[in-house]
């Protein structure tokens, strides 16, 4: 059984945030709540932490796009292009240049060092 868990969301209201049963979908609150809470649509919160999973794993594998697609759970290494793209406006190879030469993505090889120490 789910134990409820009280939203405190900043607009003050207290709601339970159970899930409700579904046919394997979210409530149809919840990406209104999600919209309201972050600024963010649902969707794009997902598509954040799938690049920034598939970024993370980069870091710590040496491995060819279509691997790292493949390990990050995308269909093929051209979904994986094009949402790095949408998220970063780089293509995948421009980005890697980049973090490594250009100043201006010093956050970028920073996480990247962090990564390989763990």
């Amino acid at each position: 059984m789910a134990v409820p868990r009280i939203c405190h969301a900043p607009n003050g209201c207290r709601r339970s945030c159970l899930p409700v049963p579904s046919a394997g979908r979210p409530p149809a609150g919840r990406p209104v709540r999600c919209k309201q809470l972050t600024g963010q649509s649902q969707r794009d919160l997902e598509l954040y932490a799938r690049i920034e999973a598939a970024v993370e794993h980069a870091a710590r594998h040496d491995q060819d796009l279509a691997t790292l697609a493949a390990r990050s759970g995308y269909s093929d290494q051209s979904h994986l292009g094009r949402e790095l793209k949408r998220v970063t406006g780089l293509p995948a190879r421009q980005l890697r240049e980049r973090m490594m030469q250009e100043e201006a993505f010093w956050l970028y090889r920073l996480l990247d060092a962090m990564a390989a120490e763990t």
